[in-house]
C-alpha cells in the first residue's frame, strides 16, 4: 500500500496506514525552507493540507507528515484515486520553488479505509470553570494588532509543571489559544481538538474534526474556533465554532476558497476575519457563521504571506509581495503597497498607526492611513522572521534562526540595543508580560529585561533541541503558566508567585546558587531607600546590597552571588531608620 518516488531533490515517499491515514515521507538532498502538501482530487486544481517551514534551512532534511482526516468509505476512496494526486512543493535556500507529483491509481488500496477512534483519554476528575481568574490568550500574539502584550506579571524562577505529547506528527505547528477558564486548548496533532486543564494537564474534553487541526482563536471567552485541513472530500468544513465548556459543535463552515485554515483567525467585535493559502483569499463571517464578504487579494498561489493583523477599523493582510489595507466592515481595498520580494513575516504587526512587516533583510513600516513607507531598516539576514512585538512605542525584533533580538523605536526605527541569549539556533515570536519582561523560545525558554535586553531566565527543554524545527507561535500564557512547544511535546512551567499580605511590607527571596543569583520580590507600600545585608549561619556579613529608592509596590531585583558557597544564609532588609521588613 505504499509508493515510493525519487528524484535528484529528494526521497518522496506516500502510504496509506489503516487506521491512521496518508502517510508522506520525505528526505532532502539540498537546504529547503519549506515543503508545500497539496492535494488534488481531479488532478487539476490543487489545494493545500499543510506546510512545512523550516526556521534554518538544512541539509539532508528527513521529515514527515500524517494526515488524518474522518473515516472515508473505501469505495469513495477507490473512486477519488483513479484521479486524485498528491503534490510536494519545496522551496529552497536560494527561493527556488520545485515540485513532485504522485498519483494515487499507483497505490494499491485493498480493504476499508477506516481511521480507528483512539482510546479514550478524557479525564473523568471534577473539572469547575473559573472565568475571569486570568486574562485570556484568544489569539496569535495576544490581540488583533498582534502586539505580543500579555496584560499579566509574570515572573522567574520557572517551575516545571507537566508535558503533552501529541498522538500524530513530530512537531507543533498549531497554535493554541488559552481562555480565562483555566482550560489550553489545542489539536492532538491529528483531527481532534483538546480541551486540556492548564492546572493537572487532564484531558476535558475531545472532539473529532474534518481533518488535521491546525490553529484555534477564541471567541467571548465561551466560544472557539478551530481550522483544520481540507479532507478527500473538498466540500467538508474546515472552519468551526465550538463550545469552550462541552465541546459541542456550534457550526462547521465550508465556503469557496476557504480550505485548509492554517493562518490563526481574529477576532474584533465578535466578527472572524481568516485567510487561505488558497489564492490568498480573505474571509469575514459573523458570529452565526454567515459569510458577510470575501476577497482575493493576489492572484498568485504565492509561498508567503497570508496573517491578518486589525487596528483603527482596517485588517492588513500580505499576500505575495504585496500588503493590502482593507476595510473590516465591507471587505474594500483603501491602498496596496508593492514591495520587491516576498512578504516574509506569518503575520504583520499594528502599532502606533504604523504596520510592520518584513521582506528579505527589511523591515517596513508602512502608515495605516496611506500605505506610504514610514521607515525602513535593512540589516536582518536571516530567510523569514517571526511576527515583530510592540509596547511603549518599542518594536521587538527576532532574527529568527540567528538568535538575535533587537528593540527599535516604533517612531524611526533607531536602535536601542541588540542582544544574541541563545547558545545556538533562533528564537521564536516575542512575548512582554505586564512587567517589561521578554519571553522567548528556542535552544532553551528565555526571560530577558526589555529595558536593557539583558537575560534574567532560562529553562532548558527535557528533549533534544533542533533548531530546523522551532516553533514559530509559541509560548503562550495563562496568568503566570507559560507554554512553550519543541517538536512533539508542549511544556507548562509555572512562574513565582507573589501574595503579599495586605497593606505590610514583604519580601521573598529565591536563592539560586547554582546559576549564582537570587530573585528578590518586594512589595513595599511607602517609596523609600532600602539596603539588603546578607549573613551566614554564625552572624558574618557576607555582602550588602545598596538598593537606592525602592518604589511603591512590588519591585523585582536579581542579586548576584558569585562569590558565595553554598550554604545556609540570613537575608536582611532595612530601611533608612535600621528597621526590618518581614519576608520569606
Amino acid at each position: 500500500m505504499s509508493f515510493i518516488f525519487v528524484s535528484f531533490l529528494l526521497g518522496f515517499h506516500v502510504q496509506i496506514i489503516e487506521n491512521k491515514g496518508i502517510f508522506i515521507t520525505w528526505q532532502s538532498k539540498e537546504p529547503l525552507k519549506e515543503v508545500q502538501i497539496l492535494y488534488s482530487p481531479s488532478g487539476k486544481n490543487y489545494y493545500k493540507v499543510a506546510i512545512k517551514r523550516y526556521s534554518f534551512p538544512r541539509n539532508n532534511i528527513k521529515d514527515t507528515f500524517l494526515w488524518v482526516f474522518e473515516p472515508v468509505n473505501f469505495k469513495i476512496l477507490n473512486k477519488i484515486k483513479e484521479k486524485a494526486k498528491i503534490k510536494l512543493v519545496y522551496i529552497t535556500e536560494n527561493n527556488d520553488e520545485k515540485e513532485e507529483v504522485l498519483s494515487l491509481k499507483d497505490l494499491k488500496l485493498t480493504g476499508l479505509f477506516k481511521i480507528k477512534e483512539k482510546e479514550n483519554k478524557v479525564s473523568n476528575s471534577s473539572f469547575s470553570f473559573d472565568y475571569g481568574t486570568y486574562p485570556a490568550w484568544p489569539m496569535f500574539q495576544v490581540d488583533p494588532q498582534h502586539t505580543g502584550q500579555y496584560p499579566y506579571a509574570v515572573y522567574p524562577p520557572l517551575q516545571y509543571q507537566w508535558t503533552y505529547t501529541l498522538d500524530y506528527n513530530d512537531f507543533l505547528m498549531i497554535s493554541a489559544s488559552i481562555s480565562s477558564n483555566g482550560v489550553i486548548y489545542v489539536g492532538d496533532g491529528g483531527r481532534f481538538l483538546r480541551a486540556i486543564d492548564i492546572k493537572t494537564g487532564n484531558i476535558l474534553w475531545e472532539r473529532g474534526l474534518t481533518a488535521n487541526v491546525w490553529t484555534t482563536a477564541l471567541v467571548n471567552d465561551t466560544l472557539v474556533l478551530a481550522g483544520t485541513s481540507i479532507s478527500f472530500d473538498t466540500t467538508m468544513p474546515t472552519l468551526f465554532l465550538i463550545n469552550a465548556r462541552t465541546g459541542d459543535t456550534v457550526w462547521g463552515r465550508h465556503f469557496p476558497g476557504l480550505f485548509t485554515v492554517e493562518f490563526q483567525p481574529i477576532v474584533v467585535d465578535s466578527l472572524i476575519y481568516v485567510s487561505t493559502l488558497t489564492k490568498n483569499k480573505t474571509f469575514a463571517i459573523d458570529i452565526k457563521g454567515d459569510l458577510l464578504w470575501d476577497i482575493i487579494i493576489d492572484s498568485l498561489n504565492s509561498p508567503a504571506g497570508g496573517g491578518i493583523v486589525y487596528e483603527n477599523k482596517k485588517i492588513f493582510v500580505g499576500g505575495g509581495n504585496e500588503i493590502y489595507g482593507i476595510s473590516y466592515h465591507t471587505g474594500d481595498i483603501l491602498w496596496n503597497f508593492e514591495t520587491q520580494s516576498w512578504i516574509d513575516v506569518e503575520f504583520p504587526l499594528c502599532g502606533a498607526d504604523k504596520v510592520y512587516f518584513f521582506v528579505d533583510s527589511t523591515l517596513y513600516a508602512i502608515r495605516q492611513g496611506l500605505g506610504s513607507i514610514d521607515w525602513i531598516k535593512n540589516k536582518f539576514r536571516n530567510w523569514i522572521h517571526p511576527t515583530p512585538s510592540f509596547y511603549n512605542k518599542m518594536v521587538i525584533i527576532s532574527d529568527g534562526a540567528n538568535g538575535n533580538i533587537y528593540k527599535l523605536y516604533s517612531e524611526t526605527g533607531i536602535e536601542i540595543w541588540q542582544i544574541h541569549p541563545v547558545d545556538i539556533g533562533g528564537v521564536t515570536s516575542i512575548i512582554i508580560t505586564n512587567n517589561k519582561f521578554l519571553w522567548c523560545a528556542g535552544d532553551n525558554l528565555y526571560c530577558i529585561d526589555a529595558e536593557n535586553g539583558n537575560t534574567l531566565f532560562k529553562v532548558k527543554y527535557t528533549d533534544e533541541y533542533e533548531s530546523w524545527i522551532t516553533s514559530w507561535f509559541w509560548p503562550i500564557f495563562y496568568g503566570n503558566y507559560i507554554i512553550a512547544t519543541h517538536k512533539k511535546n508542549m511544556y507548562i512551567y509555572k512562574g513565582a508567585e507573589f501574595n503579599s499580605p495586605q497593606n505590610k511590607d514583604y519580601f521573598i527571596f529565591y536563592p539560586t546558587l547554582v546559576k549564582n543569583q537570587g530573585y528578590l520580590y518586594l512589595n513595599i507600600n511607602k517609596g523609600e531607600n532600602l539596603k539588603i545585608e546578607i549573613f551566614d549561619i554564625i552572624g558574618r556579613k557576607r555582602k550588602v546590597f545598596n538598593l537606592g529608592y525602592v518604589k511603591r509596590g512590588l519591585n523585582f531585583y536579581i542579586l548576584d552571588l558569585k562569590d558565595l558557597s553554598q550554604g545556609i544564609y540570613i537575608l536582611k532588609i532595612k530601611d533608612k531608620k535600621q528597621k526590618f521588613l518581614k519576608g520569606g
